[in-house]
């Protein structure tokens, strides 16, 4: 039997897809079907429904039967004869009927503990596709670390479509570890801020590592009261804040959206002002894509696309300037790390870093960071 599995889209998928090979691999689902390629996909953004079309067209011209899964069937935003349909609801009930049991691809494993979410933000058509939250069993959960912990896995990352709807599943993961293992460590997610104004103090359990990625959107309030978030920019600029207070060296990072319907010139400077002033680590920032079905979609006076690319270019130098500048400030200091493969390592605050000594895939290192050339760190 021959399965291929192709990915579009967030982490989400990306575990869900490593649980189903795993699965293909023992031959307990898809046992009849040969010289195929199962494809996850995602219909986010238009950029993911370009890919996942590429990736059908590719396979239907090398004669493969397609399996389709993800988030494109659901609304039926492909329909085609000649594919063979799993909805995200069947994928969620093989992917989390039991504790998984598998071989990780990368040194940091990911550990989903939720998916699905309720929240419906005005851009977002997740939760159209993906449905009401459904939380993981706590034992589920804990077994699928300890398995992975027992094959020397140090490094977790704990992950969902939106990680917050688990609420306090998150801390008795936690505190489960500190009472079990001594030496493994988590990395959270991307974190709505809503959370995070009162559980800020997640990140000072001693496994967790100093990085947080905040789903900020916006950074102007006008714009996030469209988008329907509950949070204001007031609420980043303490979390950021608070986090710096704790580790000056903490990566705190996030994502924006540029481009949504009601950010004019003047709520886009709005947004760039606060981008300035806040002392981020990073920003992965997107162009605001419609999406059919989602209250923006229905929203007047769009921003042109050549506003947007104007916008996204100004954005760009900032953030290459506030990642560089991150970079820099971690010289001359010693940080705790993963080995990513012979010559990388990842800190604890999420810097990639070059190293000349040799250490073993997915073990704990210390990492002394020496010096900073054509972007690169090196230790």
């Amino acid at each position: 039997m021959s399965i291929e599995i192709k990915t579009v889209g967030c982490r989400q998928n990306q575990y869900e897809s490593i649980i189903l090979k795993n699965l293909i691999d023992k031959k307990l689902i898809f046992k009849d079907i040969n010289n195929a390629i199962l494809i996850n996909s995602c219909s986010v953004t238009s950029r993911a429904m370009r890919d996942t079309r590429k990736i059908i067209n590719k396979a239907k011209r090398s004669g493969k039967n397609i399996i389709l899964t993800g988030c494109v069937i659901d609304k039926n935003l492909i329909e085609d004869p000649e594919v063979i349909y799993l909805s995200n609801n069947e994928k969620h009930k093989i992917v989390y009927k039991d504790t998984n049991e598998y071989d990780p691809i990368l040194s940091r494993p990911m550990i989903s503990i939720e998916t699905g979410c309720d929240k419906f933000c005005s851009y977002c058509i997740v939760p159209y596709l993906r449905g009401k939250p459904i939380i993981r069993e706590f034992g589920k959960i804990t077994d699928e670390i300890s398995f992975l912990a027992d094959k020397g896995f140090v490094e977790f990352v704990l992950t969902g479509t939106n990680i917050a709807t688990a609420g306090n599943l998150i801390r008795k993961i936690l505190n489960w570890a500190n009472e079990s293992y001594s030496d493994i460590q988590f990395r959270l997610s991307s974190m709505d801020p809503d959370y995070l104004k009162s559980n800020i103090d997640i990140y000072e359990n001693p496994n967790v590592v100093h990085t947080a990625h905040i789903s900020m959107q916006s950074l102007f309030d006008n714009v996030l009261i469209d988008m329907k978030r509950r949070h204001k920019f007031e609420d980043i600029h303490k979390i950021t804040h608070t986090l710096l207070e704790f580790d000056p060296l903490f990566a705190v990072g996030g994502d924006l959206i540029i481009g949504f319907p009601s950010e004019g010139q003047y709520e886009f400077e709005e947004t760039y002002s606060h981008l300035e002033d806040l002392p981020l680590a990073y920003v992965h920032y997107f162009e605001y894509s419609d999406r059919i079905g989602t209250l923006s979609s229905a929203m007047e006076n769009k921003c042109s696309n050549s506003e947007i690319k104007e916008h996204i270019h100004k954005v760009q130098n900032l953030v290459n300037k506030k990642k560089k500048a991150f970079k820099i400030k971690n010289i001359g200091h010693t940080l705790d790390a993963i080995a990513l493969n012979d010559n990388r390592v990842l800190t604890t605050n999420y810097l990639d870093v070059f190293v000349d000594k040799i250490a073993p895939r997915k073990s704990k290192v210390k990492i002394h960071i020496e010096d900073f050339k054509e972007d690169k760190l090196y230790g």
